[in-house]
């Protein structure tokens, strides 16, 4: 049996699947007893993980400069890499469980495994290998060829390994995210009044539609307004509320504001998990129409349609990398090609299929209920 040091180059509390990700594989590891620690230099208070963590003291530091700053990136990543090196050092016999392989200073970290032989694996994600393949092809097929298992989030991912590496003498284990329920039921659900507060929107007696992601070009949100535009026009009872930040926040809210929507399309920014629990709670839909933009980017999976499906809400999403996986189609929910011109008039249509129609809202929304229960609520520490 294999006992794991985690490296983690992404980690709670840091905003994003990975992240997440790799703070559900620790907890189940640790419940298994196959991990040793975490090596990391981002991380909550000690006392909140029930698992070994080594911390950087750079931590604060760090947190405390403009993560625009360059020199506080490279700062970050020498000390986890002294870190990390330390522990190869003292421990050359661990088996190392890499979190993140994304560019070359991430694959940097691996290559001391490589080089002295020492037993490795790593976690991929989908965007990670069509990037790595653009700009670092040699050197992170280097990498991955001297793994002992690819972990990858999604049979899209594993296709999409596949295509830019062709097929890696290496053993590969499909391993997809999770959510927590025993974390998601701790934190208290807002009244309808207090969400009201924190999102500064009118939402009594309202149709709510919600969409929780990262504002990536790739989610599709600008096609999700133009439709629900096109609902609201004939429901003026619905709203929408987008919560998440990016790099197409400002587009998007130039989007709403020439739209005139600003009453009834809001663009939330950060939001943090209790808030972001209640919009699912009272949502009536879930959607992120995530489209296809070549090799330039790539949804590995969908964990935000696994929360949605968890609090019973119906979810419609992208015929697009592993977002198929994610949804039942027809069953939790609905998947649209968006890459197709005439998209949005379906999606608009679908909209309104599912809000007009409370039967089918209740039963696309407990049968998404089910699917994540069986599905997606543990890891199995057998695939370790």
């Amino acid at each position: 049996m294999s006992v794991y040091t985690i490296l983690a180059l992404n980690f709670d509390p840091c905003d994003g699947g990975i992240s997440h990700f790799t703070n559900s594989i620790a907890k189940q590891l640790y419940k298994s007893k196959k991990l040793t620690k975490i090596i990391t230099t981002n991380g909550k208070p000690l006392a909140q993980y029930n698992y070994p963590i080594t911390l950087s003291s750079c931590t604060q530091t760090i947190n405390s400069l403009n993560s625009k700053i360059r020199i506080a990136r490279y700062f970050y990543y020498i000390k986890l890499l002294i870190l990390a090196s330390i522990e190869f050092l003292r421990k050359p016999q661990q088996h190392y469980f890499v979190n993140s392989c994304f560019g070359l200073i991430q694959l940097l970290y691996i290559i001391p495994l490589k080089l002295f032989g020492l037993k490795y694996s790593i976690l991929l994600h989908g965007l990670d290998i069509i990037s790595n393949a653009k700009s670092d092809y040699r050197l992170s097929k280097w990498v991955y060829s001297g793994a002992h298992t690819i972990y990858i989030n999604s049979k899209a991912s594993q296709n999409a390994l596949h295509a830019n590496y062709g097929k890696i003498q290496v053993k590969e284990v499909i391993i997809y995210p999770v959510i927590q329920p025993e974390e998601i039921d701790k934190e208290q659900i807002y009244s309808l009044r207090q969400l009201e507060h924190k999102t500064g929107a009118k939402l009594t007696n309202k149709q709510i539609v919600t969409s929780i992601c990262r504002l990536d070009k790739r989610k599709g949100l600008d096609t999700l307004i133009t439709s629900f535009m096109k609902y609201h026009q004939k429901h003026p009872d619905s709203i929408l509320l987008i919560g998440g930040r990016g790099n197409m926040y400002d587009s998007l809210q130039t989007q709403i504001n020439h739209l005139n929507a600003k009453e009834y399309i809001k663009l939330l920014g950060f939001i943090d998990n209790q808030t972001k629990y209640s919009i699912l709670k009272y949502a009536r839909l879930f959607v992120m129409p995530t489209k296809s933009l070549g090799q330039e980017d790539f949804e590995g999976f969908g964990i935000s349609f696994i929360e949605a499906s968890y609090f019973c809400t119906p979810v419609i999403g992208g015929n697009h990398g592993g977002v198929p996986e994610a949804i039942n189609d027809t069953k939790t929910g609905y998947i649209i090609d968006f890459d197709k011109p005439n998209s949005e008039t379906i999606l608009t249509q679908t909209i309104e299929e599912i809000l007009t129609n409370k039967e089918l809202q209740t039963t696309l929304g407990q049968n998404g209920y089910n699917w994540v229960k069986q599905n997606y609520t543990s890891i199995n520490s057998d695939l370790f």
